[in-house]
């Protein structure tokens, strides 16, 4: 289920190489941004405004539970996760998804 506003919640880290195996270690950087619901752009850092502050964050294929105490959804209303990381090449990643929803939902 979605967490609730005011509640942490927390995430899992998996990042994987081109041949789709797992980088252990891989430093990520998560952060919370609002989002009004339109199509994410193709440029992910122009989506809305970060809510709260940056979670340092690791590859560990998705065992623990990271960033758990650092985000939390202030309102009732859509966001957008935004992980930030680089490939052992140097190449930068990022993906994005939604979370959360309108008291109208």
């Amino acid at each position: 289920g979605a967490p609730l506003p005011g509640t942490p919640f927390g995430l899992y880290v998996d990042v994987r190489d081109p041949d789709g195996g797992s980088v252990r270690g891989t430093a990520a950087i998560v952060s919370l941004h609002e989002w009004d619901g339109s199509p994410l752009p193709s440029d992910l850092m122009t989506i809305g405004n970060q809510v709260g502050h940056d979670c340092s964050a690791y590859s560990d294929e998705g065992q623990v539970v990271q960033c758990a105490s650092i985000l939390s959804l202030p309102k009732a209303r859509k966001y957008v996760v935004l992980a930030r990381a680089a490939d052992p090449n140097g190449v930068p990643l990022m993906t994005a998804f939604s979370l959360g929803r309108t008291a109208a939902e």
